[in-house]
């Protein structure tokens, strides 16, 4: 998975860097580290990253004005006692989506991991397993 987000993530900036220097000429100019000099082009790039709009090998990859992921479909895992079940709610709008379930899985999020104990094919060598537990309630969404 991370090698898919890695490469949708140079696909991206590449794509941004073409449509940059197509309105513009980008020329190359040396900088330093060590120098308090920035790219001409940096505000730009930027810009041009937040109107990246492709498919990617991880789904659907576009950017909102803060210049995070948005519009993308994340699957639902809800933890039993039998291990874990997927949902057939694929949620893309946190906001506008009703979940059932007190505590559910999310393989995509910002925030920091948690380590589970568990029993599942894709679980690590130690029988761990990365996720991140999200409740419902606050907002009216998903926290």
């Amino acid at each position: 998975m991370s090698s898919a987000l890695l490469f949708d993530a140079v696909y991206a900036v590449v794509t941004a860097v073409q449509e940059l220097n197509r309105s513009q000429e980008i020329g190359v100019k040396p900088l330093s580290c060590g120098s308090a000099q920035i790219w001409q082009h940096g505000t730009s790039l930027m810009n041009y990253l937040r109107m990246v709009e492709l498919e990617g090998l991880t789904g659907h990859i576009e950017f909102n004005s803060k210049g995070q992921r948005s519009n993308y479909a994340l699957k639902i895992l809800q933890f039993t006692r039998n291990g874990f079940r997927q949902d057939d709610l694929l949620l893309s709008s946190p906001e506008q989506q009703v979940v059932s379930s007190a505590r559910l899985l999310l393989f995509l999020h910002q925030d920091q991991p948690v380590w589970i104990r568990g029993h599942s094919p894709s679980r690590t060598p130690r029988g761990r397993h990365l996720c991140f537990i999200v409740e419902e309630g606050r907002e009216g969404g998903i926290v």
